[in-house]
């Protein structure tokens, strides 16, 4: 879709202002001017300014004109040839092959990267954020925190995304309007749960993460999947898990329930390999095998998937994830228009984790 005729304008006084083209104290175009120079009304004009006007960055002085703040001086954009990196992990799982291609991708770009870690914390994701406020690099890649929750940090990454250009990997914030790069969650656990289906399992139960937007939309494919089948989407076979809670989640009470519910249901979809692995363990403590007695399936194709038994999955483009979040960025750096998000189309992994009853 077109972006509207004041956007525009918006989008390039701020791009002459971020690359210090318009200083503090400069004066910006007369409105009669600038309704020529983009064949627009001066009412146009006038709400491209107010957007200006909202974040500061200009402000009208009656009968003189619009001038640049002092405060845009904190939002030009010196070409440092750095990028800022936050993830929420960096030596386990996926994130190494997510890190890996994205730095790959910039050093050939001749660019370098400052790596932080948030650990899936939102005080220290602040923390972060309000360091990178300080640092200049010229854009950020950003994995959010805690992502299906409260965004506690959302003034903050307002501010930054005025500052410098901005792009997320793995999720999205819907109400912050940043362009991401990530597989098609909702598309995938719902090919998958199909999988299930087709194999005539109809009792399928579900674990999700509940604090990042992964497990939401994750959920959304599992529960979609079901409907499409005429199939209950029973909150009696649905385990719901926090990152702090990860470790434990099959300890004690809380695993002997979860035990109770899996007894009720054929096949269970995991929020990723790293919670199914942890399961299929779980379960083999039982006496459970996998799958003759219950069929388990993932998500990311992982390495860890080809431990045990070989798991059934969906692909997490990892590296290639990265690649294009790097990619992507500078295009934005270059053109703050340019359309920055992708999203990758699902590719299911079929291993021995499936038990087809068709054949039973």
């Amino acid at each position: 879709m077109k972006s509207a005729k004041y956007i525009k304008l918006y989008q390039w006084l701020k791009k002459q202002i971020v690359d210090g083209e318009m200083g503090p104290g400069s004066k910006v175009h007369s409105e009669l001017k600038l309704a020529d120079m983009f064949q627009i009304s001066r009412q146009t004009v006038r709400q491209g300014i107010s957007l200006l006007e909202n974040e500061g960055l200009v402000t009208r002085v009656q009968g003189s004109g619009t001038y640049v703040t002092e405060q845009s001086g904190k939002y030009i954009r010196r070409n440092t040839n750095v990028i800022g990196v936050i993830m929420t992990y960096v030596d386990d799982y996926i994130f190494p092959s997510i890190i890996s291609g994205i730095n790959a991708y910039l050093a050939e770009a001749g660019y370098t990267i400052n790596l932080y870690i948030t650990y899936n914390r939102r005080c220290n994701e602040e923390k972060i954020l309000r360091a990178i406020m300080e640092s200049q690099v010229d854009g950020l890649i950003i994995e959010p925190t805690k992502s299906n929750l409260i965004n506690t940090n959302k003034e903050l990454y307002e501010q930054l995304s005025c500052k410098l250009p901005c792009i997320l990997v793995n999720c999205y914030y819907p109400s912050l309007k940043l362009p991401y790069v990530m597989p098609d969650n909702v598309e995938s656990v719902r090919l998958i749960t199909n999988y299930l289906i087709e194999r005539g399992h109809r009792r399928i139960a579900g674990i999700f993460k509940i604090d990042d937007e992964q497990g939401n939309l994750r959920f959304a494919g599992y529960a979609q999947a079901l409907r499409e089948n005429e199939l209950t989407v029973d909150d009696e076979l649905l385990i719901w898990y926090q990152t702090e809670f990860f470790d434990y989640i099959f300890d004690g009470r809380w695993g002997e329930n979860i035990l109770t519910q899996l007894k009720k249901c054929t096949a269970v979809v995991c929020y990723n390999d790293q919670i199914a692995v942890k399961l299929i363990s779980f379960l083999r403590g039982y006496g459970i095998d996998v799958p003759r007695d219950i069929s388990v399936v993932g998500f990311d194709d992982a390495l860890l998937s080809l431990i045990e038994v070989p798991l059934t999955t969906m692909a997490h483009p990892k590296e290639m994830a990265g690649r294009v979040a790097a990619q992507n960025l500078l295009q934005l750096i270059d053109n703050p228009s340019a359309n920055a998000s992708f999203v990758f189309p699902p590719q299911l992994v079929e291993r021995q984790s499936v038990r087809d009853l068709r054949n039973d």
